[in-house]
């Protein structure tokens, strides 16, 4: 009798349970996300972001950028509405406000999907959270050298979603990402890459769709605002930066490859050679921003997956 009861008192306290764990990791996401942020904008400073970088992104609105700015359209469509917005509204420094809604809105959501990518992975929610922890620190190293780097953010979220479809194998989603991340960066030319990869065993025609969608914005892109562009020519990484962004984590990595999620490893296959090879032959590689991608999306669930598969191994009895 009394051990149904308990039982029975377990079961009731389960939602609550559930329902504060949800509250505090949503309040983690959003004090690792404000964290990042504060220091985003504090390492060159809010007068700054808004006299270079948001002009910069209005040349881009009235086409006026250079290359590959001028081809990267969707955040500076973005930023600037959410300007004019807010000066519709008359809130005070409309600019400055933006940048930071927005940077903070997406670092937001970014936090948020990856965990949910990390959980279909088979990596614990509180495990997760000390990976972010780990990504947040490393986006305040490359700050120091950047913009506030929209489009980097930007890019990232349209992997994650991008790879969160693909695990639950909604193929034909993915072509809409796609669209959006064509029209962000050309670096998401690798999204549709993923979702072939994923489906090459399943004969699926949809999973070129992601392909052709990217190519038709490439193409498009590059008809209305034309080939003439000059493109900025690209500085060298801080040394010392790429170390604090990365941290130790690829080396955790690549301690155990056996105890990589199949999907993990695939993705990884895709992505890793080409995302470097490709920033190193086509003059991409203009700062440690680059760097959070892979980290993100590869290297912090890789090794959070070499710890939790050897913590399990610790813990198993012995013959």
């Amino acid at each position: 009798m009394t051990d149904g009861n308990t039982r029975q008192a377990t079961a009731r306290g389960v939602p609550g349970h559930a329902l504060l764990r949800t509250l505090a990791v949503l309040a983690a996401v959003v004090l690792l996300a404000l964290l990042a942020v504060f220091n985003q904008v504090k390492a060159r400073g809010l007068a700054w972001q808004e006299q270079h970088y948001a002009a910069a992104l209005h040349q881009v609105v009235q086409g006026a950028a250079d290359a590959p700015a001028q081809f990267r359209p969707l955040t500076a469509w973005t930023l600037v509405t959410l300007w004019r917005t807010s000066e519709t509204l008359g809130l005070p420094r409309p600019c400055g406000l933006a940048l930071v809604l927005l940077q903070l809105g997406i670092v937001i959501a970014l936090f948020l999907l990856l965990l949910a990518f990390y959980r279909h992975l088979g990596i614990p929610a509180y495990a997760g959270l000390l990976g972010l922890s780990g990504l947040a620190w490393g986006m305040t190293f490359w700050a120091q050298e950047t913009t506030l780097a929209l489009d980097v953010h930007l890019e990232l979220l349209f992997y994650v979603i991008a790879a969160l479809l693909i695990l639950r194998g909604r193929i034909l989603w993915v072509a809409p990402v796609a669209l959006l991340a064509a029209l962000n960066r050309e670096t998401s030319v690798l999204i549709p890459f993923l979702a072939i990869a994923a489906a090459s065993n399943k004969g699926e025609a949809a999973v070129w769709l992601p392909l052709a969608t990217c190519g038709a914005v490439f193409a498009g892109l590059r008809l209305v605002y034309g080939p003439h562009l000059e493109p900025v020519g690209p500085h060298a990484p801080n040394a010392i930066n790429v170390v604090a962004v990365l941290s130790i984590v690829p080396l955790l990595a690549f301690l155990n490859l056996r105890a990589w999620p199949p999907m993990l490893s695939l993705f990884a296959w895709v992505l890793l050679p080409a995302w470097f090879l490709g920033h190193l032959l086509f003059g991409g590689w203009t700062d440690t921003s680059t760097l959070l991608l892979p980290q993100a999306l590869i290297f912090l669930p890789a090794a959070l997956s070499v710890l939790t598969h050897s913590g399990r191994a610790e813990g198993s009895p012995h013959a």
